[in-house]
């Protein structure tokens, strides 16, 4: 484990392979996390509590400066064919999918979000509370992506969910401003 002067890890999360985190200062990680993958943040991160990144040693997620993730989002870097073999009890790489996920810098996920493999989210990008992301989706940068105001029970699935351009300009000022004080 490789934390940064700044950093805050709660003593209630639990690192599967302690070794493979790298936090760069001023980051947080709250309580209650769980995670499985080698995991690099960024400097000004926070992980909200009950995060929960999933995947193995092979895989890594990277968080880029400025990137948070609110209470109960869920990464995962890989999952069993649930059609052909026990589930999580064998070591079986043919019955596996998964892939690597990042966030760019300035970047974030809302409550109840699932983040699923191959995925990159790019710079200024947000999904906002109960998003799905696929496999392999291909993420706009600077993009709000939210669900149908018209379904407050589901959950939205990027590619049928509404999106919107944020305010580039005002948040790299606000950056600016955290790095200068």
């Amino acid at each position: 484990m490789e934390a940064y002067p700044g950093t805050i890890i709660s003593e209630n999360t639990r690192f599967r392979y302690p070794h493979s985190l790298t936090m760069l200062p001023n980051s947080i990680i709250d309580d209650f996390g769980y995670f499985s993958t080698q995991l690099m943040i960024g400097s000004y991160c926070h992980i909200a509590s009950h995060a929960h990144i999933s995947g193995g040693p092979e895989r890594t997620v990277t968080l880029g400066d400025f990137c948070a993730l609110a209470a109960r989002v869920s990464i995962i870097c890989s999952s069993n064919d649930y059609m052909t073999g026990l589930l999580g009890f064998f070591d079986e790489p043919d019955y596996y999918s998964g892939g690597d996920v990042s966030f760019g810098e300035m970047t974030g996920c809302g409550v109840g979000c699932t983040i699923l493999w191959d995925n990159y989210v790019p710079e200024g990008t947000v999904l906002a509370g109960r998003c799905f992301v696929r496999p392999g989706e291909n993420l706009e940068p600077w993009t709000i992506y939210s669900p149908d105001p018209n379904d407050s029970y589901g959950l939205a699935v990027v590619g049928e969910i509404g999106y919107r351009k944020r305010f580039r300009d005002r948040i790299l000022r606000q950056r600016e401003k955290v790095e200068n004080e």
